[in-house]
Order: C-alpha cells, then structure tokens, then sequence
C-alpha cells in the first residue's frame, strides 16, 4: 500500500500508522492466500488438477463434503419418513416432514449460534467483520438480529 502524507505543514502523517492504531484492538480476520478460482473454469482445462481439486484434501469433497454427505445420510435414511409410508399422499406426511424440517433448522442453525455467538468459541479469530450483534438495533425488525434471523428463516 503506498504511503500518503497529510498535513504537510504540520507534520508527516503516514496512512499506514493510522492504520495499526484503529486495527490493535478491531481486528478483521483475512485469509493468508488469495482467492483462486477451482480448475474447472481455467482455461485450459487440466484433467488432472480438476480431479485433484475434487478428490484431495482440500478439495470439493474433503473435508466438508464428506461431512455433509454423513449428515445429509443420517438425516435421509434414519429421521425422515419410511419410504412405503410416502406412498400415501396426506397432509399427515406434509405436515411429519415439514416439523421435522423445522427441527433440524432450529437444531443446527441454534447448534452454530450456540458455539459461535453465545459461548464465542472462535472469539474473533475467523470473523470477517469483529464486532459481535448488538441487541437493540432499530435497524432490525424485532431490534435483535438473532431474532430476525430466526423469523424470516422459520416463516418464509
């Protein structure tokens, strides 16, 4: 980043010592590496890296792919409705598998709120922006942005 000088006549003052003194205690995380796009859209395609990217670590499917693949799996074969009940077309079997959708957002999306907002497992190390949600916001619906989450989530 280059330097610029302001107030000339009374003193130098860099840009990047402003800089560090606003960022000692507001610290935003950034990655290390840049973006880089995924082989598929370089141009020109290279087989082999395309399946590196897809099948080594990290890559498409390792580590999260699999991850969401398991849960995904469990969530299909064991908390779901049994396929021979889904023969019957009721709102019986919507309404079984609309709650049971509701549950699982509420489950995993309060298990993430749980350990990132509210005992601030991470604390700051991998937020983009450091400040945490204030309650009592105008600029929120219900004045909480947890709640507004929730809301327009759940009913939409």
């Amino acid at each position: 980043m280059g330097q610029l000088n302001f107030f000339k006549g009374k003193g130098w003052i860099l840009i990047n010592q402003i800089i560090n003194i606003m960022n000692k205690e507001n610290v935003d995380w950034k990655p290390n590496t840049k973006l880089k796009f995924s082989p598929i859209f370089t141009n020109p395609l290279n087989g082999k890296k395309i399946l590196q990217w897809i099948f080594m670590y990290p890559g498409l499917i390792l580590p999260w792919g699999i991850f969401f693949i398991i849960i995904s799996s469990i969530v299909c074969f064991y908390i779901l409705p049994i396929l021979n009940y889904e023969k019957i077309f009721s709102i019986k079997l919507i309404s079984i598998i609309f709650f049971k959708n509701y549950f699982l957002i509420c489950f995993f999306s309060g298990l993430l709120h749980f350990f990132l907002y509210v005992s601030r497992v991470q604390k700051n190390k991998y937020k983009y922006n450091h400040k945490f949600p204030k309650d009592n916001n105008r600029i929120f619906l219900f004045k909480n942005q947890t709640y507004e989450n929730l809301f327009w989530t759940l009913i939409s």
